[in-house]
């Protein structure tokens, strides 16, 4: 729902610390491709159950139960861009949170047009 551009928040039952600004590549769940990039801009939480259900259009869960009870985390983005074509990577094994990709800023800039705009 995120690379729809219907889901602003992503939600975990941890903290992230990233720069606010920084762009995440986002890959298709259980695939070896990047599809498109965000511009992190918050960390929230923990949530309460009253900002819960307050955002729901932006989490996109349905329900006033918090996921991961006292340790519910959104994961806020903003700036949606798609990729023109899917971007190839090596992914770990496992289930992965985030991944650092070595993706050459030529294949970047090709797939997303110039980095930072």
């Amino acid at each position: 729902m995120i690379l729809q551009g219907i889901k602003t928040w992503e939600i975990r039952g941890s903290p992230i610390k990233i720069h606010v600004g920084k762009y995440i590549y986002l890959a298709g769940s259980g695939t070896s491709a990047i599809y498109a990039r965000v511009k992190f801009e918050a960390c929230h939480g923990p949530l309460t159950k009253d900002v819960w259900i307050a955002n729901v259009e932006r989490h996109c869960v349905p329900g006033a139960t918090l996921p991961y009870g006292v340790s519910t985390y959104a994961y806020q983005f903003g700036e949606l861009k798609v990729a023109t074509n899917p971007i190839q990577f090596e992914r770990k094994d496992g289930a992965v949170k985030f991944q650092d990709a070595l993706i050459p800023r030529k294949v970047l800039t090709s797939a997303f047009g110039r980095i930072g705009g």
